[in-house]
């Protein structure tokens, strides 16, 4: 049991450090985009760097919000987004022969990547929890042989949304009676139809 806690614990730290370094990322790129709207006078082009940016880490924000959500889609396209961001470091690095390129992006990437591990155990531990909440409500509520709990009945069986403030009276025996006149079981009257 605690081992599961211990994988359970880990896993989320790991989904964070995922999430937090896709946010980082969109806000690293937003700041940019800022950057050279601001001091984008000297460069030619500069409004493409500044909607490209800004696109990008719109993006990776919208992406670092459904990560957080436990979306593996979301992650594989950070993901995909970011090994682009690895591949072109490694371009410059080429061409440069500067690393400084591909350092910020193997950062982010490798903090990414351990996001999918984590988002499998963590719903899989989920709906594990999940099943054994479910049945051991079922065992409640069905040894009376209603399988829907009380609270959530409705008042009479053709209404809809409405729920009972008296439990025991909406139960089959109750509304068989069809009387406007309070029972033993609930002390308001109820009629079958309204």
């Amino acid at each position: 049991m605690t081992t599961e806690i211990q994988q359970i614990s880990e896993s989320r730290k790991k989904l964070a450090s995922a999430y937090r370094a896709v946010y980082a990322v969109g806000v690293l790129c937003i700041f940019f985009s800022i950057l050279f709207f601001l001091v984008g006078n000297q460069l030619p082009d500069y409004l493409i760097l500044v909607i490209g940016f800004l696109f990008f880490g719109l993006l990776y924000l919208f992406l670092g919000y459904f990560v957080q959500r436990k979306s593996k889609i979301a992650l594989g396209i950070a993901v995909g987004l970011m090994s682009l961001n690895v591949l072109t470091g490694i371009f410059n690095m080429i061409q440069t022969g500067k690393p400084f390129g591909l350092i910020l992006p193997m950062i982010f990437l490798s903090q990414t990547i351990q996001g999918f591990k984590a988002i499998e155990l963590l719903k899989s531990k989920t709906s594990v929890e999940e099943g054994r909440s479910t049945k051991a409500e079922g065992r409640r509520f069905r040894s009376d042989g209603d399988s829907t709990p009380p609270e959530r009945e409705p008042l009479n069986g053709g209404s809809v949304g409405v729920l009972n403030p008296c439990s025991l009276r909406s139960r089959t025996e109750d509304r068989s009676q069809n009387s406007l006149l309070p029972s033993a079981s609930c002390p308001l009257p109820f009629p079958d139809k309204v």
